[in-house]
C-alpha cells in the first residue's frame, strides 16, 4: 500500500512539471529577460567565448555563467536549438524538489517529505518561474543542496558532508554571485537555536564550505576579470552587488514593497485552511524553517531592489512550516474553495477584458480560454478526497493545470504581441545585405540576438543622431519603437511589441522625407 502512494506521488509530480514544460515549449522567449539570457549565451557560443559572458558585442557583467553553460551543454548535445534553454528551468525545479525532499525527510520522515514537496508544487510563484528562462529557480536547487547536509542528524557533520554543501553553494556563486549566500548564511548562524548547541568543529566545517564556494566563483572570475578588462572587473567585483545593496540602479522599491505581494507569493497554498499555522516554533523542524524564511525575508526587505522573484529561495521554507501544520488523517478535508474562487476569478477578469480592453488586451484574450480556465477553476470544488494529503496532490496538479490553461489557452493569442522572431529574421536578413542596423532610443538588451541568430553587435543610437547615422549608412535599417499605430513612419515595416509598435524603417527612406521637407 506504502509503495503505490509513493508512486502515486512521484506520478502527480512529475505530470505537475510536465504540464510546466508544456507552457515553457509553446510561448515565446518573453522580452527583456528571457530573450536577453538566450541571446548572451548565443553571442558566448557563436564567438566560441565561454569564458565572459558578452551582450551586444560588450561583456556582460550582470550574471555568473552557469546559466549559461547549461544552455551551451545542451547545444553541444542537440544542436542550437529554441527547446532546451526552456527545459532548464523545469528540470532545476525538479532537482529542487528532490533536496527539498531529502531536507524534509531528515526532519520529518517520509510522509512530512511528500507534504512538503506538494506544498511547493501548489505555490503558483513557484510553478510560473519553474517555466521561466531566469535565474533564481536554478539559485534555488543550488541552495537547496547546499543546505541538505546542515541538516544531518551527524553530529558533528562530516567533511564530506561540508565539502558536498560547499559545491552546491559554489554552484549557487555561479549562478547568481552573492545572494547564494543569504539562505544558507542565515541556516548556518541560527544553527545553535535550531540544531542546538554547535561544537567549534561546525564553524571550521562552515569555513571549509565558504573557502570552497568562494574558490569556485573565483576559478571563474579572476580569469574572467582578467580576459573582460578593466569596466568588467570593477563591475563584476563591486559594482552588481553595492549597487543592489544600497542604491539599486534598477528596480529600487521601498521596505514594504513585498507584504502587498504575499498573497501572490503563497497563492493557493494560503487559501487552504489545513496549512494555516496552528504550532508554536517549539521543534527543530519550525526553528529551523523559521529561521530560514524570516532572516531571508528580513534580508531581502532591506536591500535596495527588490523584485518578487528574489525570494524563490524562500519558498521551500514556507513549504516546510505549511507542511507541518497538515493534519496526516482527516475523516472530511475541507474543499479547495479558495483555490476555485482564485481562479475563477482571473477568468472572470479575462472576460471583461476581451470585452472592455485595450485592443492589445481585446486581441490578446481568448475568451474560450477563459470560460476553460472557468470550468477548471469551478471543477475543482467538486473535489472531495479521502486525505488531506490526498486533496494537496490534487491542489497542485489542478494548479499546474490552470496555469497550463490560463497561458497556453486563454492568453495564448497574446504572446504574438511578444514574439520577436519576424523583426529579429527582418534584422539578419539586413545584416546580412548591409552589415548597417542600428537602435533608436531603446533600452536595447540582446533582444534581437538569439531569435535572428545574430553574428554581429547592433549600434544604439540617441534619436537626434538617427539623421547623422542615415547619413553615413544610407542603406542602413533603423529600429525604433512608437506608442501608437498612427506614428508608425510611411513606409516603414511594423511589429506589435509588448504594447507598442516595433519599427524597424529604412535609412534611405528617411533621408528622402528630410530632403522632401
Amino acid at each position: 500500500m506504502k509503495s503505490s502512494v509513493q508512486l502515486l506521488n512521484l506520478l502527480t509530480l512529475f505530470a505537475v512539471y510536465w504540464l510546466i514544460s508544456l507552457v515553457a515549449l509553446s510561448r515565446p522567449y518573453l522580452p527583456i529577460d528571457e530573450t536577453r539570457y538566450v541571446s548572451v549565451a548565443w553571442e558566448m557560443w557563436q564567438q566560441h567565448q565561454f569564458w565572459v559572458p558578452h551582450m551586444n558585442g560588450a561583456p556582460y557583467s550582470d550574471k555568473p555563467p552557469l546559466l549559461f553553460w547549461l544552455i551551451h551543454l545542451g547545444w553541444t548535445l542537440f544542436g542550437v536549438n529554441d527547446a532546451w534553454p526552456k527545459l532548464i528551468s523545469p528540470l532545476a525545479a525538479l532537482l529542487a524538489q528532490f533536496h527539498l525532499f531529502r531536507i524534509a525527510h531528515r526532519l520529518g520522515g517520509s510522509d512530512y517529505a511528500w507534504r512538503a514537496t506538494f506544498v511547493l508544487a501548489a505555490m503558483l510563484l513557484w510553478v510560473a518561474y519553474s517555466g521561466a528562462l531566469m535565474f533564481d529557480v536554478l539559485l534555488t536547487a543550488c541552495v537547496l543542496g547546499a543546505i541538505a547536509p546542515l541538516v544531518s542528524a551527524d553530529s558533528p557533520l562530516s567533511r564530506r558532508q561540508w565539502l558536498i554543501a560547499g559545491v552546491w553553494l559554489g554552484l549557487g556563486l555561479l549562478t547568481k554571485g552573492p545572494t547564494a549566500l543569504v539562505s544558507w548564511g542565515v541556516i548556518v548562524l541560527t544553527a545553535p537555536y535550531w540544531r542546538g548547541r554547535v561544537a567549534p568543529v561546525w564553524w571550521k566545517g562552515v569555513g571549509l564550505a565558504l573557502a570552497l564556494a568562494v574558490l569556485m566563483l573565483l576559478a571563474w572570475a579572476l580569469p574572467a576579470a582578467w580576459l573582460g578588462g578593466d569596466a568588467f572587473a570593477r563591475q563584476l567585483f563591486w559594482g552588481q552587488t553595492a549597487d543592489r545593496l544600497s542604491q539599486a540602479m534598477d528596480h529600487a522599491r521601498p521596505w514594504y514593497w513585498y507584504f502587498p505581494l504575499l498573497p501572490v507569493l503563497l497563492f493557493p497554498a494560503w487559501t487552504w485552511p489545513p496549512l494555516w499555522p496552528r504550532h508554536r516554533w517549539r521543534e527543530r523542524l519550525e526553528r529551523f524553517a523559521g529561521c530560514w524564511a524570516l532572516g531571508t525575508l528580513a534580508f531581502f526587505i532591506l536591500i535596495s531592489a527588490k523584485q518578487i522573484h528574489y525570494l524563490m529561495p524562500l519558498l521551500p521554507a514556507l513549504a516546510l512550516l505549511a507542511a507541518r501544520e497538515l493534519p496526516q488523517s482527516d475523516r472530511q478535508p475541507p474543499r479547495l474553495w479558495g483555490f476555485g474562487l482564485g481562479w475563477s476569478l482571473l477568468a472572470l477578469a479575462g472576460l471583461v477584458l476581451n470585452v472592455t480592453g485595450s485592443p492589445l488586451l481585446r486581441d490578446g484574450i481568448d475568451p474560450l480560454g477563459a470560460l476553460l480556465l472557468l470550468a477548471v477553476a469551478l471543477g475543482s470544488l467538486a473535489i472531495r478526497l479521502h486525505s488531506p494529503m490526498a486533496m494537496l496532490r490534487a491542489m497542485a496538479l489542478c494548479n499546474a493545470l490552470a496555469w497550463v490553461v490560463a497561458i497556453h489557452v486563454m492568453l495564448g493569442p497574446l504572446w504574438s504581441a511578444y514574439d520577436v522572431s519576424a523583426p529579429s529574421q527582418v534584422i539578419k536578413d539586413w545584416q546580412t545585405r548591409s552589415g548597417a542596423v542600428a537602435i533608436a532610443d531603446m533600452d536595447y538588451q540582446a533582444t534581437f540576438g538569439f531569435a535572428g541568430r545574430l553574428t554581429a553587435p547592433l549600434q544604439e543610437i540617441k534619436s537626434e543622431k538617427v539623421a547623422d547615422w542615415s547619413q553615413r549608412h544610407p542603406n542602413g535599417l533603423i529600429v525604433s519603437k512608437v506608442s501608437e499605430a498612427a506614428d508608425i513612419p510611411e513606409g516603414a515595416q511594423a511589429f506589435r511589441y509588448r504594447g507598442r509598435w516595433l519599427v524597424l524603417r529604412e535609412a534611405r527612406n528617411l533621408l528622402k522625407q528630410s530632403t522632401t521637407l
